[in-house]
């Protein structure tokens, strides 16, 4: 969905870009949010390989 994949017919491609733009917008502003926390610093990585935000205490 968000990768830029070409349809070779321009039409089809027009009208898939306006089809999927209103699914694009959530998943890029919150792509944008997790990367602005990380070049901030407020992102940890734990022991199991998983990234979170410094202010979210995890449930045990």
């Amino acid at each position: 969905m968000a990768l830029a994949h070409v349809d070779k017919d321009e039409v089809r491609s027009a009208y898939n870009r306006a089809d999927y733009i209103e699914r694009r917008r959530p998943m890029m502003a919150w792509w944008s949010e997790y990367i602005q926390k990380a070049a901030t610093g407020s992102m940890l990585a734990s022991a199991y390989g998983q990234v979170r935000d410094k202010n979210v205490v995890p449930i045990r």
